[in-house]
């Protein structure tokens, strides 16, 4: 039988990958998008108890958009510590090892590659359906188009667990 996963807040995720790399408020939104997308792919199951909607600039958390506006971030850097008070600890070994294969993938670019990235994807543009390029939506990303594009992309590309 396999062990379920945790459910964690958007800020233990996000502080995962702060601890890999000082990154802007923007390159964190999209990680964290992808960890929540590939665990609904991969685990049937959500990683972050939040939803992500689709902004402009692409897969857009409001929790952590709103925490990091009020601190003033943009394209600045946020200080790795910014979330350890009120992040707990990645403990569970399915989570470590769907976090380490995002971060593999996708660590690498950075906001703007990545906004690009998730703008070229379906659950983004469903999820923007009749919404100009530049016009505001706060239309949540449905977690079942999320889960039924990566899983596509998943068997196209003959992607496993380990390596998203």
């Amino acid at each position: 039988m396999v062990k379920a996963q945790k459910t964690y807040t958007i800020f233990d995720i996000a502080n995962w990958f702060l601890l890999r790399e000082i990154m802007s408020h923007y390159k964190l939104q999209k990680l964290c998008y992808y960890a929540q997308a590939w665990s609904l792919a991969l685990n049937n199951q959500r990683l972050i108890d939040a939803d992500f909607e689709a902004w402009v600039k692409g897969a857009i958390c409001v929790p952590l958009w709103n925490y990091c506006s009020n601190k003033n971030y943009g394209y600045t850097p946020i200080k790795p510590v910014e979330f350890r008070k009120k992040a707990v600890k990645i403990s569970d070994d399915r989570s470590v090892q769907l976090l380490r294969s995002v971060w593999k993938t996708y660590g690498c670019f950075n906001e703007f590659e990545l906004e690009r990235l998730i703008q070229s994807e379906k659950p983004w543009q469903i999820a923007r359906k009749g919404y100009g390029v530049f016009e505001p939506c706060n239309v949540k990303i449905k977690e079942d188009d999320m889960k039924e594009f990566y899983r596509l992309l998943k068997s196209q590309s003959n992607i496993t667990a380990k390596a998203v």
